[in-house]
């Protein structure tokens, strides 16, 4: 009798496809993902030994918050800040590739400038030439110094370019000879003329 009513009020008692809600679970997990992650694969060696050429790393895009163009480039909520000793990937302010470096330097840590760049100030008393770090920046470096090009050369990078923060990094099958393709690249160093 139920039948028959649900029949009569336009109702209808067939179920969705199985194949329609597999493909629509994959479609929202894919969106999902692409919103959360991304994967990316190490072209250099200025973070070395932390990251390795060809290493592949995934990095959480929301680790700070959700970045849109809504208002211009940055971030339209904010949850986290980032922290001394996050590693995380960023827009290069000359060049615009995306680059993965170690934070060292937040708002309100000192910088001076010397003969081979900026640097951190640690000592004691500062130079008279140290300035402090403004909010929405931050100091950056390669964990190989000797041949990181990084903040001690392009100077401080704005908050609002950080994509997000490395979560995870796996060993690559690429030979270390072999280069990333180009759209997941992500460098260590940048050339900066």
């Amino acid at each position: 009798m139920c039948e028959n009513l649900g029949r009569m009020h336009g109702g209808t008692d067939e179920r969705p496809n199985p194949l329609f809600l597999i493909a629509l679970a994959a479609l929202c997990t894919f969106v999902v993902v692409r919103t959360m992650f991304d994967v990316r694969r190490i072209d250099g060696d200025s973070m070395e030994p932390t990251l390795r050429r060809n290493q592949t790393i995934i990095v959480w895009k929301l680790a700070y918050g959700l970045r849109g163009r809504l208002f211009g480039d940055g971030y339209l909520l904010v949850w986290k800040e980032v922290k001394r000793n996050d590693i995380i990937v960023f827009e290069h302010p000359v060049t615009g590739e995306a680059v993965v470096k170690r934070c060292l330097g937040v708002a309100g840590d000192l910088t001076a400038r010397d003969e081979k760049g900026f640097r951190l100030v640690d000592d004691e008393p500062a130079p008279k030439d140290a300035r402090e770090i403004p909010p929405g920046y931050l100091f950056v470096a390669g964990d190989r110094s000797s041949t990181s090009i990084d903040s001690r050369h392009y100077g401080l990078v704005r908050v609002s370019s950080v994509y997000g923060r490395v979560l995870l990094f796996a060993v690559s099958a690429l030979p270390a000879d072999r280069p990333p393709p180009a759209d997941r690249r992500v460098s260590t160093h940048v050339v900066v003329e």
